[in-house]
């Protein structure tokens, strides 16, 4: 499962959970995105040692969900089709067998903007979430004329409306919602002040 996770909070644990249990996955890794080049002017976008610290105490309680620094540990602009070639190398994946992708329909839909993107769907199955005002994504069209379709199924889960983005602008507004995440998460936002102009650098 692949995203900023600025911060993670209970509804990217809980499609992780229903997609490895719908699909027998025998491991979710979390991997943080370092550097996405998507997102890189966002401000309220802490560093990654914090997103990364964030997402191991979170997943800690569940034995299926790992954690992978391996954006982190890279230089420049964190592509997904990058990672995905470094899962399979890491992983012994087959040429040609495709790496399952956790994502909601909401970041799919968005996928003809990514590096790469048509490499990308070679190497990946989509386990798709459904998400609030986002039709379902069978297929992106990369240029005038040309529509490659993807390879996805369905997550079934119902619709949540919790985001990152509302956390943080609770945050920013002095109130940040217990009940939206992990324990964990919670207290390393209140220890380091997460949201506040004083954070926004490495640990």
């Amino acid at each position: 499962m692949l995203g900023t996770f600025n911060p993670i909070h209970w509804g990217h644990l809980l499609m992780a959970d229903l997609a490895q249990q719908q699909f027998s996955l025998e491991k979710v890794f979390f991997i943080p995105s370092a550097n996405p080049p998507h997102r890189s002017n966002e401000l309220d976008l802490v560093a990654f040692e914090h997103r990364l610290a964030m997402v191991t105490r979170a997943i800690e309680p569940f034995q299926h969900f790992e954690v992978r620094d391996m954006e982190g540990k890279r230089s420049g602009p964190s592509y997904t089709v990058d990672t995905l070639v470094e899962i399979a190398e890491a992983e012994n994946i087959l040429p040609g067998e495709k790496i399952p992708v956790i994502i909601g329909s909401d970041a799919l839909s968005q996928l003809a903007s990514w590096h790469k993107p048509a490499e990308v769907i070679d190497r990946a199955v989509f386990l798709q979430v459904p998400r609030i005002d986002t039709p379902w994504v069978e297929s992106i069209q990369l240029a005038p004329g040309v529509v490659k379709p993807l390879a996805t199924r369905k997550v079934f889960m119902p619709l949540v409306g919790m985001s990152s983005t509302w956390i943080r602008q609770s945050a920013q507004s002095g109130i940040l919602p217990q009940a939206a995440m992990p324990e964990a998460v919670w207290q390393y936002i209140q220890q380091y002040q997460l949201w506040q102009e004083a954070v926004l650098t490495k640990i």
